[in-house]
């Protein structure tokens, strides 16, 4: 019974928090602006307006990539840094 009265409680004091005046936030502008028009949804039945890509920069882009991939196969220890991991191992 305790719990409910509790929760009641906790509940009442947040219905007497104060939230901001959204009013004073709004511009004089943005107060005093017309309503925007309203746009029929025949408008929207067209579909989508279909574009050709854009492949100016598309082989410097592959040839980048390609490099930075052949880059990543190479070996990635040198074979100083295995001897000293090897030499850390084994001692």
């Amino acid at each position: 019974m305790t719990r409910v009265l509790t929760l009641f409680a906790m509940a009442m004091l947040t219905a007497c928090a104060e939230f901001p005046d959204v009013d004073a936030v709004t511009s004089d502008y943005a107060r005093n602006a017309d309503f925007p028009e309203f746009i029929s949804l025949d408008a929207f039945d067209s579909g989508p307006i279909a574009r050709a890509p854009d492949l100016s920069g598309a082989a410097d882009r592959i040839a980048r990539l390609r490099s930075r991939a052949a880059n990543l196969r190479g070996p990635i220890l040198t074979t100083a840094d295995r001897r000293r991991i090897n030499r850390g191992i084994s001692s």
